[in-house]
């Protein structure tokens, strides 16, 4: 198996920033799912779930998974920053379980709710009752790992 490290936690649970430290002390590459879906669609997310719908997005998301893992899988290593809702997709998790080290940063809920009232570019996240913590709380996160987020 070829080295691979997968980030993934609630929104603003602080996966970019702790993904770029992490791939830069690594000498890895570095990939933000939510970067790659936004210069691939040449809009912002808010705008995908806008004007194409929750669906649509995660079938993009998981495009974008797919090839990350691939890429991973034929040699080459990286430390990849999934959106907050990713792995509350089945078929997201069952990849991402069995393809690398996925790692959950744990992050207070208290913590991610005033750090995304800051951010108005969270979908999901402008509706509290739709953030995916009930769906992350029962998801399987072996073969990973947990960190805690401050």
């Amino acid at each position: 198996m070829h080295a691979r490290h997968l980030r993934c936690g609630l929104h603003a649970s602080g996966k970019s920033t702790v993904g770029r430290l992490l791939a830069q002390r690594l000498g890895w590459s570095f990939v933000d799912t939510d970067d790659e879906i936004e210069a691939a669609e040449g809009t912002a997310i808010a705008e995908i779930f806008e004007t194409c719908g929750e669906a649509e997005f995660r079938r993009i998301e998981t495009a974008i998974i797919h090839r990350h893992v691939h890429r991973i899988g034929q040699g080459k290593p990286a430390v990849v920053a999934l959106g907050g809702g990713a792995f509350a997709e089945p078929a997201n998790r069952a990849l991402l379980e069995n393809n690398g080290v996925t790692v959950w940063l744990d992050c207070p809920f208290e913590l991610v709710e005033r750090r995304v009232a800051l951010a108005s570019h969270r979908p999901l996240a402008r509706d509290p009752a739709s953030l995916p913590c009930s769906t992350m709380r029962g998801a399987s996160l072996r073969p990973g790992a947990r960190a805690r987020s401050h």
